[in-house]
């Protein structure tokens, strides 16, 4: 992990939002990332209570994702450089809109308890977290659209119960894609799992 601040951030779920999909964006400068997903129970969100899972993506290209881990899980990738405008972060968790960020897309699918499930982005080169997941409950899947900058990422995912997101309380997933491309994608951890990558993809 990296131990900057963060960007963006979400999460805790509520529980009522079990089984659905949450989704949003954020617009990054190019660079080095690391994206952390989190469950308190320790279980992430594959899949013994649900398939559960999240992704994240730049335009049509999976990034990074997955849903079985444990407490949490932690993955860097980079965000390429660009000229094109994209949109601000949905949730206004993150910084503004403008030139130089690729939109990356992370889809999650929950388990049973969405509440369990957290997630971060982190620069690399900076330690700043950059996205984070907000509050998650009632919810099956979801998509959280983000805005990076060329460079290298860590993103992470954690489970508050330990047991990841597959396959103990469902079939929970993640996938983290870029302009099509699937970076990452997994459920089945513990407490948490992390992987860095790189933008482009």
């Amino acid at each position: 992990g990296g131990g900057g601040d963060a960007l963006a951030a979400g999460g805790p779920y509520p529980e009522d939002r079990a089984g659905a999909t949450v989704g949003g964006s954020v617009c990054l400068e190019p660079g080095a990332y690391e994206f952390r997903i989190f469950d308190d129970y320790g279980d992430g969100i594959c899949c013994d209570w649900g398939e559960g899972s999240y992704s994240l993506s730049f335009g049509e290209t999976v990034v990074l994702g997955g849903g079985a881990f444990g407490l949490e899980e932690t993955t860097a990738f980079s965000a390429p450089d660009t000229q094109q405008p994209q949109p601000t972060a949905v949730d206004g968790s993150g910084p503004g809109g403008g030139a130089g960020c690729l939109p990356v897309a992370l889809e999650l699918t929950f388990d049973q308890y969405p509440a369990d499930v957290s997630w971060d982005v982190t620069r690399l080169d900076s330690g700043l977290v950059v996205s984070e997941s907000p509050p998650y409950a009632n919810l099956t899947a979801t998509v959280e659209e983000l805005c990076l900058p060329e460079g290298g990422y860590s993103f992470r995912i954690a489970d508050d119960y330990g047991d990841g997101m597959c396959c103990a309380w469902g079939e929970g997933s993640y996938t983290l894609t870029s302009g099509g491309s699937v970076i990452m994608s997994g459920g089945e951890f513990g407490l948490e799992e992390s992987s860095e990558f790189s933008l482009p993809v």
